[in-house]
């Protein structure tokens, strides 16, 4: 019986009930939304790592670039080992003569021979043919742009004469296929196939040697290290623990943040809407609750009977969202994935998501509903029965005010919290900036509006709590549109200004293979080139501050050309200081991501693991630095002197160049691609990485997002309207018994809610300004915030656009009310 007087209740104000229950199913669907991409995108960097390598603990690889195969059947043996694979790598340039769009400068390709193509730690799945047929196995992506299908020839060049060998398979993009997506991409990336080790072995004269050995064990530490040393007995050999971290590779904290604070702003707007509603209802009922009282009900159990609406209001919320949310995961799953440029993808991480999701749909409207239950079970029979609900009235507005004020100028002197007392603060005083709005705008209105205007702005001030915090609502929407959008510009300005000051050089070449003298002089030669250096780099695993393993790559400069090309920069020291420092034994720069991870100080040591076993560095400052896009997350740098007695490392696989005009960059770069041929890795220019930051989509979804809170924005304006139509329905009749037409009545409902979207939009912009200001008052760097003029312009039009569209229906509602109930309504 219970559930059915709910159900009573609710259908007493449909429309209400509709747009409360749209605002659960937003929330729920988005929260499932937020937690469920953030896990699959974890889920997807894990499985590339993985996949990238190998699903190893460890790899054994060569000072001499090729290691004996014979090192595999015996770490095979060793206790702690549960299998092992090993592979050949050689980089060349392969042919195809009836493909026209191949040239020299695009058909570098690095060819695996492996051991197994099938084991436990890398498995080959053909999408078409059969990996274990004799031949060649490309990625689809490879296939589709090289126009070939099963069956086709591919040739090579090698030391042993012309070669050729026909496509057995072809299997999905990504991971270890990684393979350029385009012609254009090709120029800077070497395409990736697979052939059998024996047939790679046979043509490039390379018998019985392999270039590594991936090792999957049943742990990873010092015990299992020492066995696999013994095992192989090799000085030539370097063991390196394989550290997986999806920050390694994907600097994705920033986006996750973005997505839980939309997820949060969702919540936040959704629980305003909800309060709304439950503390209008609970008004428009206290008479009812009074009767209730004098027939004997209890107070618990009239908050009994509210709650059971709630809940139920909450079951038929989680029941709608949770499919919208999964679908609109996967929507967003795919969008995000297609950012990062993804080649393959996994299933939707569900489980945690819809738990979090079924959480909220069940927490958020029974706390929103909290304090309207209390106040309907303290309801006293008499004085409701004595009085009817009039407007909100409050002696302690002015010193709401006052507080409100206080809160938001300490947000100027709170680096940390500016945020919380920014936004409680003006919760507090958003009613005098409405009031004041109100009086400011009523000649305009009544010249916009004619005589409705003029109603509106009178009436506004009756319920001002409620109209302020529905404002409010859509000003918090407008704010975080704003951050987020200065944010992205402003992250990838500063980014474009790294890549011009720290590119080290004009274009920078990385090779499969050491650099000679013959290949520097070569450089030399040729016309446009101003000067050429090498320098080393070596992948080195460190620890953080709490003794989490990490790894990355550390850069050995030349201090010379590093006084006049820096590769870096620092917001603190000067080039030539940070140089002064690093020339010291055991002292490293750390790039700032891989500095941010570590959490430690400047001037505190870093334990790295080296060829001498574990060492302690001197960290001596933190620098930012377009290298950082090359190797793709964290970063040192170490001067040359130091970097092969502490990191053992003696030859250079890398060359930076500068050129005498920059009109010579083209010309240069065909030279270069057509010299070193299958032999380079990558070949990089400022210019290039520029355009690889413009054409970044990883932010792209969140605009979405950001547009999406705003209409949720409006489900307030259209609840409170519907709320205040509803109280002043007996006034609309009585204006309307004197001749107040339809048309007036419409106009003064839209000036409502258009007064509504011009004081959150206004605030709105104001509050995002500050909000701009204040962080980038809390970070560490030099930096000028952007401020996001077209956004600003966009949302504007949007917030007043929702506004008066959310208008357009409580005041067709308010015309349909009929004369004469309208009249008899209490």
């Amino acid at each position: 019986m219970s559930w059915k007087i709910c159900w009573r209740n609710l259908m007493r104000k449909k429309l209400r009930t509709f747009f409360t229950l749209f605002a659960i199913v937003a929330c729920v669907a988005m929260v499932l939304t937020v937690f469920s991409s953030v896990d699959s995108t974890k889920k997807l960097l894990d499985k590339q790592m993985q996949e990238s390598e190998g699903n190893a603990n460890y790899v054994i690889e060569s000072k001499n670039n090729t290691l004996p195969i014979d090192h595999l059947s015996k770490v095979k043996q060793v206790d702690e080992v549960t299998d092992a694979f090993a592979s050949l790598y050689i980089y060349t340039q392969f042919n195809i003569p009836s493909l026209t769009e191949l040239n020299k400068t695009n058909n570098r390709v690095r060819i695996t021979g492996l051991s197994s193509i099938n084991n436990s730690m890398r498995k080959i799945v053909a999408k078409e043919g059969d990996v274990n047929q004799p031949g060649a196995i490309i990625p689809e992506g490879a296939a589709r742009l090289w126009k070939v299908k099963i069956g086709d020839k591919i040739s090579f060049t090698t030391p042993t004469g012309k070669k050729e060998i026909q496509i057995a398979a072809i299997v999905a993009n990504g991971g270890f296929f990684e393979s350029p997506s385009n012609w254009e991409a090709a120029q800077g990336k070497s395409w990736r196939i697979v052939i059998p080790l024996t047939t790679l072995q046979t043509w490039y004269k390379q018998d019985h040697r392999v270039s590594e050995i991936r090792i999957k064990t049943t742990r990873s530490n010092e015990q299992a290290e020492h066995a696999l040393q013994n095992a192989i007995q090799d000085k030539s050999a370097l063991l390196r623990p394989v550290v997986l971290d999806e920050k390694q590779t994907n600097q994705v904290d920033g986006i996750y943040q973005i997505l839980y604070l939309i997820g949060g702003l969702i919540i936040f707007i959704t629980g305003f809407i909800l309060f709304n509603t439950f503390y209008m209802s609970i008004g428009e009922r206290k008479k009812e609750f009074a009767i209730m009282k004098a027939i004997g009900y209890l107070p618990y159990q009239i908050g009994k009977s509210v709650m059971y609406e709630v809940f139920l209001l909450s079951s038929i919320g989680l029941l709608l969202g949770v499919p919208l949310g999964i679908q609109l995961a996967d929507l967003l799953k795919n969008l995000l994935f297609a950012s990062f440029n993804a080649s393959f993808t996994v299933q939707s991480e569900l489980s945690f998501a819809i738990a979090m999701a079924i959480l909220t749909g069940i927490v958020v409207p029974v706390l929103a509903a909290l304090f309207p239950m209390i106040q309907a079970s303290r309801v006293h029979v008499m004085t409701v029965i004595k009085s009817s609900m009039g407007p909100q009235v409050s002696s302690k507005r002015k010193w709401r005010s006052y507080c409100g004020i206080l809160l938001i100028l300490i947000s100027f002197f709170t680096k940390q919290y500016f945020a919380i007392f920014l936004l409680i603060g003006l919760l507090l005083v958003f009613p005098a900036i409405l009031l004041a709005f109100s009086k400011a705008f009523t000649s305009i209105n009544h010249r916009i509006w004619g005589f409705g205007g003029r109603v509106a702005a009178k009436s506004m001030t009756r319920h001002i709590n409620r109209t302020a915090n529905t404002s409010f609502i859509l000003a918090i929407g407008i704010v975080c549109t704003l951050f987020v959008t200065s944010f992205i510009q402003t992250s990838n300005d500063y980014m474009e200004e790294v890549i011009r000051t720290t590119a080290g050089g004009d274009m920078n070449v990385r090779l499969q293979r050491t650099v000679t003298n013959i290949d520097i002089e070569a450089m030399k030669k040729l016309n446009g080139v101003g000067d050429v250096t090498t320098y080393k780099e070596e992948k080195v695993p460190w620890e953080t501050t709490d003794q989490q393993p990490r790894q990355f790559s550390v850069v050995g400069i030349e201090e010379s050309w590093a006084k006049k090309h820096p590769p870096f920069q620092s917001q603190e020291q000067t080039t030539a200081q940070l140089l002064k420092k690093l020339s010291k034994p055991y002292t490293v720069l750390l790039g700032r991501a891989a500095f941010e991870e570590w959490g430690g100080k400047v001037g505190e040591p870093i334990q790295m693991q080296t060829p001498r076993g574990k060492k302690a560095f001197k960290v001596v400052g933190v620098v930012d630095s377009s290298f950082v896009l090359k190797y793709k997350g964290y970063l040192a740098f170490s001067l040359d002197t130091n970097f092969q007695g502490e990191f053992g490392m003696k030859d250079a696989k890398n060359m930076s160049l500068t050129f005498e005009n920059a009109g010579n960059e083209n010309k240069i770069k065909e030279e270069v691609l057509k010299y070193f041929g299958g032999e380079l890795y990558e070949l990089t220019t400022p210019a290039s990485n520029l355009e690889r930051v413009k054409q970044s989509g990883v932010m792209t979804p969140f605009y979405a997002l950001l547009v999406l809170v705003i209409f949720i924005s409006g489900i307030g304006i259209v609840n409170t309207l519907m709320m205040n139509i509803m109280e002043r329905t007996r006034e609309i009749g009585v204006m309307r018994s004197i001749g107040l037409t339809h048309g007036q009545t419409i106009k003064m409902i839209l000036s409502e809610g258009l007064m509504i979207g011009i004081a959150g939009v206004i605030s709105g912009i104001v509050l995002g300004m500050i909000t701009i200001y204040l962080s980038t008052n809390m970070i560490n760097i030099d930096i000028e915030p952007i401020i996001p003029w077209f956004a600003i312009a966009f949302i504007s039009a949007l917030g007043l656009f929702t506004s008066i569209f959310a208008a357009v229906l409580p005041a067709r509602r308010a015309t349909r009310i009929s004369l004469y109930e309208s009249l008899k309504y209490e």
